[in-house]
């Protein structure tokens, strides 16, 4: 059987970095394969460096999960960014079988269109909200502002620029992707090259957090469960016998920091609730004394007590009775 002639290195660092984006969505190969409409072995291949990555591919990913074109190719930049649709829609210059790194330079000028596009668009609507802060009578609350800045891009006619708004709301409150998502791509992606992973060094103190983070029942299959490692493996970690790669690392130092932020909240939370209780102090209330009446006594009668039988075990015990 003839060897596979290996991929170029640019081809290489695509497939590497559409690992990272699934990794930072925590995704299991087949969900994040469903989601491109892949099959799951064609996904392993682009991710095993077996096959390179196509344009259909490529432009699903930055649609969907919000991915910069330009990261994807180059590395460079923020890995983030929202476009619109047309911007991935199918070009006629390219088809199913045309690489991605082919095909981006025709995407790098409709990008360079829609910034452009964007940039003005937001420019228009940011002088129309300001003739309208100019009024007397403006309510300057967030709520307000936001229904003036949407009312400004229906009279301007600026589409592009409510659906890339749209998206974005989504993306944080309605989107199983979170801007969690972005933070941890935008970590990870610093160090996709194994030679700058190796120099990340753990704090002197990283077992005794995890050890202290994990004390409460079932926190250490949550974690499991959200790194996508086995619980064997998370013990290895704690126990101090083996040590988590840089990207696992990364990720885990991330969810320390999460985890203290939370219990800072918690803790601050608690001593409101406690100042708030001490605040409001009730004034103790007594009952009135009730008067007794001239004369009054007390005249239920006197409960009876009843006297015990003798069982036949005491009868004996005591003797036979003196006549």
């Amino acid at each position: 059987m003839p060897t596979r002639k290996p991929l170029p290195s640019v081809e290489i660092e695509i497939c590497r970095r559409i690992r990272l984006v699934r990794e930072a969505a925590r995704l299991s190969r087949p969900v994040f394969a469903r989601f491109l409409g892949l099959d799951s072995s064609k996904l392993s291949n682009i991710e095993h460096f077996r096959v390179p990555v196509d344009s259909i591919t490529a432009n699903a990913v930055c649609r969907i999960f919000r991915v910069a074109p330009g990261w994807l190719m180059t590395g460079d930049g923020r890995p983030t960014q929202v476009l619109p649709a047309w911007v991935y829609a199918p070009l006629p210059e390219t088809t199913a079988r045309t690489l991605f790194s082919q095909a981006y330079p025709h995407l790098e000028k409709l990008v360079g269109r829609a910034e452009q596009k964007l940039s003005e668009q937001t420019k228009a609507i940011a002088r129309e909200v300001e003739q309208r802060q100019a009024e007397e009578n403006f309510d300057l609350s967030p709520a307000a502002f936001e229904r003036s800045w949407q009312e400004a891009t229906l009279k301007v006619g600026a589409a592009d620029r409510a659906e890339v708004d749209a998206q974005l709301a989504t993306a944080v409150f309605g989107s199983p992707f979170t801007m969690e998502f972005e933070n941890e791509l935008a970590i990870v992606s610093e160090f996709d090259d194994k030679h700058s992973m190796r120099n990340v060094m753990a704090p002197s103190d990283f077992v005794d957090q995890l050890q202290q983070l994990t004390r409460e029942r079932g926190a250490k299959s949550k974690l499991a469960h959200l790194l996508k490692v086995s619980r064997q493996r998370l013990n290895e970690w704690l126990s101090g016998r083996s040590k988590p790669s840089a990207r696992y690392l990364l990720l885990l130092l991330n969810w320390i920091r999460n985890q203290k932020m939370l219990a800072a909240r918690t803790r601050q939370k608690a001593q409101r609730e406690a100042a708030a209780g001490k605040s409001i102090e009730f004034p103790n209330i007594k009952k009135p004394k009730q008067k007794k009446r001239a004369g009054s006594a007390d005249t239920r009668p006197a409960l009876k007590t009843q006297k015990r039988k003798s069982t036949s075990h005491e009868k004996a015990k005591s003797g036979p009775k003196k006549r």
